[in-house]
């Protein structure tokens, strides 16, 4: 069913186009835009094949004229060493920057893997001209692994969810599965750990799947590979797609909601913005002040609970301080000064990972933030942060907790029943 053809010629059609091209040019027989924009996929996809070849692949396999193809899907994980000097090859060609054009919030073109009569096989890259309708590359020493929803049991749409929608997003959802919170934070785990190795070992990024979330069971995982976004919108917001590791499925979908009511000091802007944050800070005990007119303050005074109450609208004030602040942090700190500040976004230690992932769950900065100097917290997780220009000068601002340490459950996940939020850790 396929036929080899050498990568080496493959890379002289390559250089005979690029020539002929060039002659369109200097004839004023194309546009100069559309020249460009040829030159630049030409060069592209010989710089693929050159690569390929440098890395030990000397054929590229293709279908054979009047015969029918039949393959059937493989995923990730794979075994062998051939799929990381594949994707070494796509690295070195620069094949991970096109593919940021290709990305959506949830989708990033990963290694199709193909199972052709008795061997494994990959496509030539999404979004890279091969010349040819389809293009495939065989890895010889490659094996399929157990797949990371393996263990995982996907129920059918039940009547009472179902009941939710009408129109398209129901007749979607008749073809879609459910998976619990907790198995996806597993799979999530699975998958991201798995993805993080190879671009350890290789430099390219393949799919990951969100590693926390915040969203009522259950989450609905779409059998199509692509769908109109619109109409998903309304069923849920993407949050990953498992195409790679299990061919049967499509886009994840969580359904929509917030833990909480947007704080009303989001809305306000520069000036309005930087005098409510003054009057949290002139209720609040001043730990530092800095030189440059860096400020820290402790929220720590019966004043500062008032000021937080007017500065957030009372509802949200509860939820937040009552229930989602105290299973993140400790104290209440906010920070604020030039671009420079008292502290410096970090990378999370191992012990604030999972704190700091379950703070993005909810929709919150989730950053940890680590001082410039001695005798301050050392560690703070920022809530709400942003920028501001006051008087001409620009200003940030944390509104930060003393994160605790969240306990993992023996698989590196955490679910909070009642938020609903949840982690891998991986």
């Amino acid at each position: 069913m396929l036929k080899a053809v050498p990568i080496r010629e493959v890379m002289q059609t390559y250089e005979k186009m690029l020539q002929a091209l060039r002659v369109k040019l200097s004839s004023h027989t194309i546009n100069p835009l559309e020249f460009h924009r040829r030159l630049c996929g030409l060069e592209h996809s010989y710089e693929l094949a050159d690569q390929l070849h440098k890395h030990g692949f000397d054929e590229l396999y293709v279908p054979e004229k009047e015969k029918v193809l039949t393959f059937r899907d493989g995923w990730l994980p794979l075994h062998g060493s051939d799929l990381l000097k594949y994707l070494r090859a796509l690295r070195a060609a620069g094949v991970h920057r096109s593919h940021l054009q290709l990305a959506g919030y949830d989708y990033f073109p990963s290694p199709k893997i193909r199972i052709i009569e008795d061997g494994v096989y990959v496509e030539w890259p999404e979004g890279v001209y091969s010349g040819y309708t389809t293009a495939f590359l065989r890895l010889d020493d490659a094996s399929l692994g157990e797949r990371f929803t393996s263990d995982v049991e996907f129920s059918e749409v039940g009547q009472e969810l179902l009941g939710r929608f009408r129109g398209r997003p129901r007749a979607l959802l008749k073809t879609a599965y459910t998976v619990p919170v907790h198995d996806y934070l597993r799979v999530a785990g699975r998958v991201c750990g798995y993805a993080l190795r190879i671009y350890g070992e290789t430099g390219f990024p393949i799919q990951m799947l969100r590693p926390y979330i915040a969203a009522a069971n259950p989450l609905y995982v779409l059998r199509v590979e692509w769908v109109d976004l619109l109409l998903a919108g309304k069923i849920g917001y993407p949050i990953g797609h498992l195409r790679p590791y299990d061919p049967r499925f499509g886009p994840i979908l969580a359904p929509p909601g917030m833990a909480y009511d947007t704080p009303k000091f989001l809305e306000l802007e520069d000036e309005e913005l930087f005098k409510t944050l003054t009057a949290i800070a002139s209720s609040a005990t001043l730990i530092h002040r800095g030189e440059d007119g860096s400020e820290l303050y402790l929220l720590d005074k019966p004043g500062s609970e008032r000021a937080l109450r007017r500065a957030f609208g009372r509802r949200s004030f509860e939820q937040l301080t009552n229930h989602l602040f105290p299973r993140l942090g400790t104290e209440l700190y906010i920070e604020s000064g030039d671009m420079a500040g008292l502290y410096d976004t970090d990378i999370p230690t191992p012990e604030y990972v999972a704190t700091a992932f379950a703070a993005r769950a909810l929709h919150l900065k989730g950053e940890v933030l680590k001082t410039r100097m001695g005798g301050l917290p050392g560690t703070l997780l920022s809530l709400f942060s942003d920028k501001l220009t006051v008087s001409g000068r620009a200003v940030e601002y944390h509104i930060a907790t003393a994160p605790k340490k969240i306990e993992l459950n023996g698989d590196g996940t955490y679910y909070d029943w009642e938020t609903g939020r949840g982690v891998a850790v991986y």
